[in-house]
C-alpha cells in the first residue's frame, strides 16, 4: 500500500510540475495581470514565437512635434531588438545622413548632424511603444496594480507598472480582446505632465510569418487638462516593410 501511495504522490507532483512548466508565462512575475498580458502577447503571435525573433526591421515615417506644434517629419530605417532593449535608426537631414542607437535605459550614441537629445526622446518612445506588451517579458517591468476602467469610451483593463526605464506609468488593454489600446507615460491622470499612446484595433496590424503581428501605426498625444487624451500631438508613426530576423 505504501508503494501505491508513493507512486500516486510522485505522479501527482509530476503532473503539477508539468502543468507549471507548460505555461510559457510562468517564469515572469505578472501577478494579477498574467491573463491580460498573456492574452495581449498571444494576440500578437504568442510568447514562444516572439522568443524566436532576434530583430524587427521596418521603415517608418515619423512626425515628431515640437512645443510650438510644428512637426519634424523623418523617414527612418529602424532595427528593433526588444530582448536587448535597443533600437538602431538611420535617417537623412539636409546636412546629410545620420545613424543612432538608443537603449531602453536612455543611452544614445549618434553619428551625423542630428540633435542627440531629440533623437534620444524620439527613438526612446518608438522603442518602448513598439514593444508594447512585450515589455513585460523583455524588461524588468513590474506589475503594481490591475483594475477595470474606461478610456475614450473603451472598456479597458488598466495595468499600472513600475517601469525602470521611466517610459511607462500604465498599460490599458481592451477588456474584450486583450489588445493593447493605450499606454501612459510621465503621468496617468488628466492635468498631469505626460503623454498617452493610442493604438488602433487589431485590423491595423501587419501580419508577419508564424502568426506574428506588429502595429502598422500609433500616435502619442499629450495628456489633457480634463481628459487623458488631448488634441495636442507628440509623435505619430506609420510603419512599412516590416520583417523579422531570427
Amino acid at each position: 500500500m505504501r508503494q501505491v501511495v508513493l507512486a500516486v504522490t510522485v505522479l501527482t507532483a509530476g503532473l503539477l510540475l508539468g502543468g507549471c512548466s507548460s505555461d510559457p508565462y510562468a517564469k515572469f512575475n505578472l501577478g494579477p495581470a498574467r491573463d491580460v498580458v498573456a492574452g495581449s502577447i498571444d494576440a500578437l503571435g504568442g510568447l514562444t514565437a516572439w522568443e524566436g525573433v532576434g530583430k524587427v526591421h521596418a521603415t517608418a515615417v515619423v512626425s515628431y512635434y515640437q512645443a510650438n506644434g510644428q512637426a519634424d517629419i523623418d523617414r527612418l530605417t529602424l532595427t528593433f531588438d526588444f530582448d536587448a532593449g535597443q533600437v538602431e535608426a538611420m535617417g537623412l537631414t539636409p546636412e546629410g545622413c545620420w545613424k543612432a542607437t538608443v537603449t531602453r535605459d536612455g543611452k544614445c550614441t549618434i553619428q551625423g548632424a542630428r540633435s542627440k537629445d531629440a533623437t534620444s526622446r524620439e527613438l526612446g518612445l518608438l522603442l518602448s511603444r513598439s514593444a508594447g506588451p512585450l515589455n513585460f517579458v523583455t524588461s524588468k517591468t513590474k506589475v503594481k496594480a490591475v483594475a477595470k476602467t474606461r478610456v475614450e469610451g473603451v472598456a479597458v483593463v488598466r495595468v499600472g507598472v513600475d517601469d525602470p526605464s521611466g517610459q511607462v506609468v500604465a498599460y490599458y488593454f481592451d477588456a474584450s480582446t486583450n489588445m493593447l489600446r493605450f499606454v501612459t507615460g510621465g503621468a496617468d491622470a488628466p492635468g498631469g505632465a505626460g503623454n498617452i499612446t493610442v493604438y488602433s484595433p487589431r485590423e491595423s496590424y501587419t501580419m508577419l510569418p508564424n502568426g506574428l503581428a506588429f502595429p502598422k501605426a500609433f500616435r502619442i498625444n499629450k495628456i489633457g487638462q480634463d481628459v487623458l487624451l488631448s488634441d495636442k500631438p507628440v509623435l505619430e508613426v506609420e510603419f512599412s516593410n516590416v520583417t523579422v530576423e531570427k
